[in-house]
């Protein structure tokens, strides 16, 4: 089998931002190979579309190329960072609970509450 050299770019859809990576390659692939492309994007909350990737065939001295868009159906979802929330004193159950012994209501001059 002939190898063939292709340029192949990832089309993002609107509303991605590429923070990471590229969304492009080279590679001489044979008929019925693979390649992966990897990087990382940013965006708006919610489900996000790809239609499909742009590929440039060329032969090898460049003299002929072909640009084409190949369909490549995909999603992906953003969804918000989840923070785990640590316990802060002042919120502990110990800290808000009555000094034993002590009614939690003040009769007028007879008892403040702490």
């Amino acid at each position: 089998m002939r190898t063939v050299p292709v340029a192949i770019k990832d089309v993002l859809p609107a509303g991605l931002e590429l923070i990471a990576g590229c969304p492009t390659c080279v590679a001489l692939l044979t008929p019925g190979s693979s390649v992966t492309v990897a990087y990382t994007v940013r965006g708006a909350r919610g489900f996000h579309h790809f239609s499909g990737v742009q590929a440039i065939v060329s032969d090898y001295l460049g003299l002929y190329r072909c640009q084409i868009e190949v369909a490549a159906p995909g999603k992906i979802l953003i969804v918000p960072e989840v923070v785990r929330l640590t316990r802060l004193a002042a919120f502990t159950l110990g800290a808000c609970a009555s000094t034993p012994g002590r009614s939690r209501r003040a009769r007028a001059g007879q008892e403040s509450i702490p």
